[in-house]
C-alpha cells in the first residue's frame, strides 16, 4: 500500500525517510514524485521491516567468510553474524569448533579443537566452557569430565593424570577443592578426604602402596595434628601427634609382636 505524502522532494531522494510532522516519527521511505507535485509517493515502513523478518529468520545460511589470518567459518548466519549451526576453521583447513553459534560467540552445545590437538566437547556460554563437558587428550583419551564455569574447572568431576592416576572429586578454579578421592593407576584409593587449593587438608585417609594407611589431620599436603598409621593388617602402629609429616609431641608407637619379643629377649 502506497504511503501519499506532500513533502518537496527532488531527484535523487528515493529512499529517504518520511516523518509525521508532530511527533518527528519515522513512518515510510520515500519511492516516488519531484519538487513540483503536491503528492509523493513512499512505502510505509513497518510492512518493510516486517518483510526482512530480521528477529527470527536465519539468512545467509552456509556462506563461507575468511577471517584476515586466514581462519574462515561456513554456517549459518543471522543480521552479519555467526548464529546457529556451523564450523570455524583454521588456516590450514582444520577445524577449530563445530557446533552452536548465537549471536557471534560458542553458545550451545560444541566441539572445539586445540591446535596442540586436545579438544573439548560439552557445553558453552559466551565463548566460554561453562556446563558439562568432556576435554580429551589427543590421544582420544579422557583428561578431564564433569562441570565448567566460565571455561574453569569448578563442581565436580573426573580428572585422569597422564601417569594414570585419577580424582574424582569436588573442583574450584581449577584446583582440586572440597571433597575427593584421589586413586592410584590400578583403581585402589590412594587418598580420601578434603582438599583445599590442590592439597591434602583437613581430615583425610592416606593408603600406602605397602598397605599401611593413616587416617587423620593434614595441612599443605603434610600429615599434621592428630592421626594413626595403621598397619595393612588393621592395628594400629603409631597414634599420636603429627608436625610435617613427622611423630613428634605425643603418641604411642606399637611394634609388631615378633620386634617386640626380640627386644624383650635381648
Amino acid at each position: 500500500m502506497n504511503l501519499i505524502h506532500n513533502a518537496s522532494t527532488d531527484m535523487g531522494s528515493s529512499g529517504s525517510p518520511i516523518f509525521l510532522e508532530n511527533t518527528r516519527e519515522v513512518i515510510g521511505i520515500h519511492k516516488q514524485g519531484n519538487i513540483e507535485k503536491t503528492e509523493n509517493y513512499g512505502n510505509f515502513l513497518y510492512p518493510v521491516i516486517e518483510s526482512l523478518n530480521l528477529g527470527n529468520k536465519i539468512i545467509n545460511n552456509n556462506e563461507k567468510y575468511i577471517y584476515e589470518n586466514g581462519d574462515y567459518y561456513i554456517g549459518e548466519w543471522l543480521n552479519n553474524l555467526k548464529h546457529g549451526k556451523g564450523k570455524l576453521y583454521y588456516k590450514n583447513g582444520k577445524i577449530k569448533y563445530e557446533g552452536d553459534f548465537i549471536k557471534d560467540k560458542f553458545e550451545g552445545d560444541g566441539k572445539y579443537i586445540y591446535e596442540n590437538g586436545e579438544y573439548y566437547i560439552g557445553q558453552w556460554l559466551n565463548n566460554l566452557k561453562h556446563g558439562k563437558g568432556t576435554y580429551y587428550y589427543k590421544n582420544g583419551n579422557i583428561k578431564y569430565e564433569g562441570d565448567f564455569i566460565k571455561n574453569k574447572l569448578e563442581g565436580n568431576g573426573k580428572y585422569i593424570y597422564e601417569n594414570g592416576e585419577y580424582y574424582i572429586g569436588e573442583w574450584l578454579n581449577w584446583l582440586k577443592h572440597g571433597k575427593g578421592i584421589l586413586y592410584y593407576k590400578n583403581g585402589k584409593i590412594k587418598y580420601e578426604g578434603d582438599f583445599i587449593k590442590d592439597k591434602f587438608e583437613g581430615n583425610g585417609t592416606y593408603f600406602y602402596e605397602n598397605g599401611e594407611y593413616y587416617i587423620g589431620q593434614w595441612l599443605n599436603d603434610l600429615m599434621s595434628g592428630k592421626g594413626i598409621i595403621y598397619y595393612k593388617n588393621g592395628k594400629i602402629k603409631y597414634k599420636g601427634d603429627f608436625v610435617k609429616n613427622k611423630l613428634e609431641g605425643n603418641g604411642k608407637y606399637l611394634w609388631k609382636w615378633r620386634i617386640l619379643y626380640w627386644r624383650m629377649a635381648k
